[in-house]
């Protein structure tokens, strides 16, 4: 019962800038775990609300601002049903992290207008639910993994203190259940793409 600190609460407690990056929904257990103290993986409304700076259920251990970077999958536990989502609380979480300052992308062309090295904070919710294998991507709909990685590392660059950024490249996981192999194989080499990218730009940078 005695929650254990996250590596994004110390980068925060800090003063560094801190964001996760994921091709699961974003409220999905290694995410989740780096932001929130919830007690069952399966409670994502809940750890949603842990995201959203001042509100109720909010993860204070993330400072007055939270995270700064949030992108992924899983827009269903932000939004009311009305809007195809799963709270029944009333909130439209992603209204309220737009007041609190974030720049929000729902599809790839929104992703690609936000200039990251201008912008405090992202919110990304490409999909309701997992963002698709790499195999099945639509890169109009859903920006790739490498593509998430460096946007969010230049929000996060800009802090002088530096930054902690957790990448997932969450979907390789669940190919292996299913057993299928191809998707599983294109997701390691997105991830692959992803990790190359990070490494080229943290050496320009």
């Amino acid at each position: 019962g005695t929650a254990v600190t996250t590596l994004a609460e110390l980068a925060k407690a800090q003063g560094r800038s801190a964001g996760v990056v994921t091709t699961t929904r974003v409220t999905h257990a290694t995410p989740a775990a780096t932001y929130s103290h919830i007690c069952h993986r399966d409670l994502e409304n809940d750890i949603a609300a842990a995201l959203v700076p001042g509100g109720t259920g909010f993860n204070s251990e993330l400072g007055t601002t939270g995270l700064d970077v949030v992108m992924g999958g899983g827009r269903q536990f932000f939004t009311l049903p009305a809007a195809g989502g799963k709270r029944a609380d009333g909130r439209d979480l992603v209204a309220e992290m737009k007041t609190k300052g974030y720049s929000y992308a729902s599809n790839a062309t929104e992703f690609a207008a936000i200039d990251g090295t201008k912008v405090d904070r992202i919110l990304g919710l490409f999909t309701s639910s997992h963002m698709n294998y790499d195999l099945d991507r639509d890169p109009a709909a859903e920006p790739s993994l490498a593509d998430m990685t460096t946007k969010a590392m230049d929000v996060l660059g800009k802090n002088s203190k530096g930054y902690f950024l957790m990448v997932e490249g969450g979907r390789i996981d669940h190919a292996l259940h299913e057993t299928t192999a191809k998707k599983a194989l294109q997701d390691a080499l997105a991830f692959d793409n992803a990790i190359k990218a990070a490494i080229a730009k943290a050496k320009v940078t």
